[in-house]
């Protein structure tokens, strides 16, 4: 049988230290894809990067649509596809 491991939550801290990052990332190069975004995200010298996997990249997404989604982000972030993140 598998052991499953449970999953662990990012604090409050964690998920601001995140959004700091992407708005840096976006700051300074901004309108880019979400994957532009994740693939700046994993690297391991910026303080909250993200693990260079699937779960990464959901979790860059989402991080997206949540910052515009509160008025946080107001910015454009396209989708692989070509349109505009859902909001």
């Amino acid at each position: 049988m598998k052991t499953q491991r449970k999953k662990r939550r990012a604090s409050r801290a964690e998920t601001a230290a995140l959004e700091n990052e992407i708005f840096a990332v976006l700051e300074a190069d901004p309108g880019q894809s979400v994957r532009h975004v994740f693939y700046r995200m994993t690297d391991t010298r910026l303080s909250a990067h993200v693990e260079k996997t699937e779960l990464g990249y959901r979790r860059i997404r989402n991080r997206l649509s949540v910052m515009r989604k509160a008025g946080q982000y107001r910015g454009k972030v396209w989708e692989d596809s070509g349109f505009l993140l859902e909001v």
